[in-house]
């Protein structure tokens, strides 16, 4: 099958050296030449022992020349997968997997050149950590931890276009949710006058509810969550019927932090009752 500075071709005469005998983690690809699934893996396994730069080696089996070590390990299907470290097997995968599913294998044993920056770059101040994630997006541009940790670091920064276009396409989750309602606070806070002439603006008419419903989203789009949600409810307690303030409150308790909206929800309560 060809080998490379990343993957090699073992059999019963190598095997013991090259895999068993590894000083790094080695990924063991048990193939057939008539195995067509085992055709479509190839590829993708080739491609990330070259991405990961050798961190670990790839080595590509054939069963029906090597059938005393498929029996040895137990292979009953194949493409069978095994990842060795320090002589033993300690995980492994039968089938073909996609990219994604064979990336997310390996970044439970071994993390790719991206995942170490990305760890990195959380122990470092957010200019520094942002340097490293977009080189870390640069080797894996579909590393979605590496794309939520630089959006939070832009929308800190309310750079909202840059953040949208890193949250394009992103399966739903719950990181992904509380971006997306930062950025929608911070838009509306955009639009809305500054704290100072809010406060003003409540101090001459506290009945007045929407300044306290603009200041509640200026408080919001810089995750003060307390003071947004302390002004919504007091919008709540001078008119019930206020529906705006009671979903905006409910959009907060999406992302707040528990504790809080556990207590704002029975406030909530109190006051609608």
């Amino acid at each position: 099958m060809g080998e490379s500075m990343n993957s090699i071709d073992v059999n019963a005469q190598n095997f013991e050296k090259q895999v068993l005998q590894s000083r790094i983690p080695v990924l063991v690809d048990f193939w057939a030449p008539w195995c067509a699934p085992c055709k479509m893996l190839k590829p993708i396994l080739e491609k990330l022992a070259n991405e990961y730069g050798g961190k670990f080696l790839l080595a590509k089996l054939n069963t029906d020349e090597n059938p005393e070590l498929a029996q040895r390990y137990q292979v009953r299907g194949i493409p069978d997968v095994r990842l060795f470290a320090d002589g033993e097997p300690v995980d492994g995968f039968t089938g073909v997997l996609p990219e994604s599913g064979v990336r997310k294998f390996l970044e439970k044993a071994i993390p790719s050149p991206a995942e170490e920056l990305r760890r990195k770059a959380a122990t470092l101040p957010p200019v520094e950590a942002k340097t490293l994630l977009v080189e870390a997006l640069r080797l894996d541009p579909k590393n979605v931890p590496a794309r939520l940790d630089l959006a939070e670091i832009v929308v800190a920064e309310d750079e909202i276009q840059p953040a949208k276009a890193l949250l394009e396409g992103m399966e739903e989750s719950d990181r992904l949710l509380k971006l997306r309602k930062r950025i929608e606070f911070i838009e509306k806070g955009a639009a809305a006058p500054g704290e100072h002439e809010l406060l003003e603006m409540i101090e001459k008419n506290p009945l007045d509810p929407e300044p306290r419903m603009q200041l509640a989203g200026l408080h919001a789009s810089k995750q003060q969550y307390e003071a947004a949600l302390e002004q919504l409810l007091e919008v709540v307690r001078v008119d019930r019927t206020r529906q705006e303030a009671r979903r905006t409150m409910l959009s907060i308790f999406e992302i707040a932090p528990p504790e809080l909206v556990s207590r704002y929800r029975k406030l909530l309560a109190s006051a609608l009752n």
